[in-house]
């Protein structure tokens, strides 16, 4: 796994979504997620843990 960088990735989303259903069982009610750079790992992890993503609506340019 040292070299595969996708086990890694996945390996990471586990452990933080691990973490979080830990911290909600003892009552953890909300997460703050900092991207780091890593905005598809935040969105990952978010989208593992049941979060819903919806696009936003854009006003146009005129």
């Amino acid at each position: 796994m040292k070299h595969d960088k996708n086990a890694q990735y996945c390996l990471l989303v586990d452990l933080a979504v691990g973490l979080c259903y830990r911290l909600a069982g003892e009552e953890v009610e909300q997460f703050r997620l900092y991207t780091l750079n890593q905005t598809d790992m935040c969105l990952d992890i978010s989208l593992a843990l049941g979060a819903c993503v919806s696009p936003l609506p854009m006003a146009s340019a005129t």
